[in-house]
């Protein structure tokens, strides 16, 4: 879905590209949390932390009423949105686009999928680190909502932060900022990540306060990164 977001509009070309070498140029490690938030930012991320919050006390309440419709057209779409948030689709995907902007010289394929992965190895990472520190018990564990065990390798107890949601977020996220102007790519790229979030609580992998802060986690990440690298 990302990848052809970007196809549809891969003739528009941007002269603002950089490269690798340049986002290190422009890193500085006094300033790593320096963000410029606009409104769209600031509204998205705060929603999300407010979701959060709310849904930690509701997890098992927001569970029953997602998982409740059933049939195999709600499969189909939960097979359809983990591939959205699985980096073994996703990170093929970016980087051939990486490629494809380099081969015929679009500019705006190289940023998005630069912003994409280098966003997406920052959230991706804080969010594996949080797994394991935290050790929160997946739905499937039968254990509760509020279950954990710390600093577990099982992966029975990393439900907190959801990955996939995490990582559909964070590309969500770059394609808003890349495609600031075209609000119906920012509108579909956020549905796509959010049915990702929801497929993720509809299969009893997450709960629904993982996928809200997969979801702060993934745009944080962005804004750090373009702001930072």
């Amino acid at each position: 879905m990302y990848f052809f977001l970007f196809l549809a509009h891969f003739n528009h070309i941007n002269a603002n590209s950089f490269t690798f070498a340049q986002s290190l140029n422009k890193f500085n490690p006094t300033r790593i949390l320096t963000i410029q938030p606009d409104n769209k930012f600031s509204t998205i991320f705060t929603t999300s932390i407010v979701l959060s919050c709310w849904a930690y006390q509701n997890d098992n309440m927001l569970k029953r009423s997602i998982q409740k419709p059933s049939g195999a057209n709600y499969e189909l779409a939960e097979n359809i949105f983990e591939k959205f948030g699985n980096g073994n689709y996703v990170f093929p995907a970016l980087l051939t686009l990486n490629i494809t902007g380099r081969v015929f010289d679009s500019s705006k394929a190289k940023d998005l999928s630069e912003l994409a992965i280098k966003s997406s190895m920052l959230s991706c990472s804080i969010a594996l680190l949080s797994k394991c520190t935290i050790g929160r018990a997946r739905p499937y564990a039968n254990l509760g909502s509020k279950a954990n065990n710390d600093y577990n390798f099982d992966s029975k107890f990393h439900s907190f932060p959801s990955g996939h949601t995490t990582l559909a977020f964070t590309i969500a996220a770059a394609f808003s900022e890349i495609y600031c102007d075209k609000k119906w790519v920012q509108v579909l790229a956020y549905l796509t990540a959010t049915g990702v979030g929801l497929s993720r609580v509809y299969t009893n992998k997450h709960w629904v306060s993982d996928i809200c802060a997969g979801a702060s986690l993934g745009i944080l990440s962005v804004k750090l990164v373009k702001y930072n690298f």
